[in-house]
């Protein structure tokens, strides 16, 4: 195969997998989730950070309690890397919706 036939099969590839009925699923559900789940993003926010003063008051485990809570917390949100991309791609309403679209998806790490 030539370059640009590869090339564009992983165009074709991309387009087809990444679409927007893409979007539609993740943020429907994280939507469905966070309904079925009763907001379960908002009421265990209490009761985590509960968990994390404890851990912290007894030094239990390898991973300092706080950060590991940090870490589950900001890995659907993505990193500094990714916010950038957004912005720049973007701008500032294009960071909005992915703020949006992760404290739905947060009901997905924690369901």
């Amino acid at each position: 195969m030539r370059p640009e036939s590869i090339r564009r099969a992983i165009d074709v590839a991309s387009n087809a997998v990444w679409g927007p009925w893409m979007l539609a699923l993740l943020l429907g559900t994280g939507v469905f989730l966070t309904i079925r789940l009763r907001f379960v993003q908002v009421a265990r926010f209490r009761g985590s950070l509960w968990a994390v003063e404890l851990m912290q008051s007894t030094g239990e485990g390898s991973l300092n309690p706080f950060q590991a809570f940090m870490t589950a917390l900001g890995r659907p949100w993505g990193n500094i890397t990714g916010v950038a991309t957004t912005i720049v791609s973007g701008g500032p309403g294009a960071l909005f919706w992915s703020w949006v679209h992760g404290s739905f998806a947060k009901a997905i790490t924690i369901g």
